[in-house]
């Protein structure tokens, strides 16, 4: 019969056998795959004839050359409609991306908008990001004096 020490002993030299392995599994690279080429062609545009409106990304330049990053959600066949702007700091591209949908209300909820107002009186939507922030170019102030 084995005395308790043998069994320690015994126990503490597998342990650290099996630890001294451990490197050696965790040290192994993983198989490296050939580079496959891409199955998207390289001037792909998504189809969006059945889509309720026309989403354009586009940066606005101003006056001192700073360009401003805004998303503009037109409805289709709109001629002439008035426009609901918002200036932002929360990124415009976020703000109008609320879901994947070709019709422009569930595209608009979620934020400051009046959903129904917007879709039934034909608004053209534009968020802006300001100044600085996401994708528009310049410097971020908090709060501009006023002259």
């Amino acid at each position: 019969m084995r005395s308790g020490t043998d069994k320690i002993h015994n126990f503490l030299v597998r342990s650290f056998g099996a630890l001294w392995l451990l490197p050696l599994a965790v040290a192994q690279t993983p198989p490296q795959y050939p580079a496959l080429p891409s199955e998207t062609p390289a001037k792909f545009e998504p189809v969006t004839a059945g889509f309720d409106y026309v989403k354009r990304d586009v940066m606005i330049p101003m006056r001192d050359g700073v360009k401003l990053h805004t998303v503009i959600l037109v409805p289709k066949g709109a001629k002439g409609a008035p426009m609901l702007l918002t200036r932002t700091p929360y990124n415009a591209t976020d703000l109008t991306n609320h879901a994947s949908s070709a019709h422009l209300g569930p595209i608009l909820n979620g934020y400051d908008n009046a959903t129904e107002v917007i879709v039934e009186g034909g608004y053209v939507r534009v968020v802006q990001d300001v100044r600085g922030k996401h994708g528009s170019e310049g410097d971020y102030v908090m709060n501009r004096p006023l002259h």
